[in-house]
């Protein structure tokens, strides 16, 4: 052991330098940990965004292809080209 270890109050004064190193690391990870996920939240507004828009697309392109049906249901009966 060097002297500094038989000084009274050293240890506690490396102990604490240690602990503050150790939550200025743990402060550093949560920092970039936060910077991350915001980074997530908004790529996950963006895809929700998209989503909706292919939602309302699909939903658009559906009802097309309904009315598209019932018109070519309507001329086959004209045509008589329906079975029974």
């Amino acid at each position: 052991m060097g002297e500094n270890a038989l000084i009274p109050g050293r240890h506690e004064s490396v102990v604490e330098k240690a602990m503050t190193e150790a939550e200025s690391i743990v402060l550093e990870h949560l920092r970039y940990i936060r910077g991350a996920v915001d980074g997530l939240r908004d790529d996950m507004r963006e895809v929700k965004g998209r989503l909706g828009i292919l939602e309302s697309q699909y939903a658009n392109l559906s009802n097309r292809m309904d009315r598209l049906d019932g018109r070519i249901e309507r001329i086959e009966r004209r045509l008589e080209l329906t079975e029974a």
